[in-house]
């Protein structure tokens, strides 16, 4: 029954196995994000996905503070420092600025990792 609800929806489902067992994958982040950057109004996004508008606002914020600084070409090890946030964090919003801009991905990304 669950793997079937999964496979028609294409969402994980938040039963405790599952959920609990996600770490730090940004499935939420990505989702969200995936519809913000189609334009969809940041006020439809919680109704569309489930998910709190605080927590809708959050992961928009969070991005948004991340996206400027890879567009001024921010060294990536200093963006953590600069708007106060983990490293782990930084990198799962720097990987959704890179997919939804993979222009700004640096040339040589691998010697800039935060």
């Amino acid at each position: 029954m669950l793997t079937e609800v999964r496979r028609t929806t294409r969402k994980p489902l938040p039963t405790p196995g599952y959920y609990f067992d996600q770490g730090m994958r940004p499935t939420h982040k990505d989702e969200i994000i995936a519809l913000y950057e189609t334009g969809l109004d940041e006020a439809v996004i919680p109704h569309q996905t489930q998910h709190a508008p605080t927590s809708v606002g959050q992961y928009i914020r969070d991005y948004d503070q991340v996206k400027p600084l890879i567009t001024q070409r921010t060294p990536v090890e200093h963006i953590p420092q600069l708007i106060g946030m983990q490293p782990h964090l930084a990198r799962a919003y720097l990987e959704l600025v890179y997919k939804y801009h993979p222009d700004l991905r640096p040339q040589d990304e691998f010697s800039q990792r935060p």
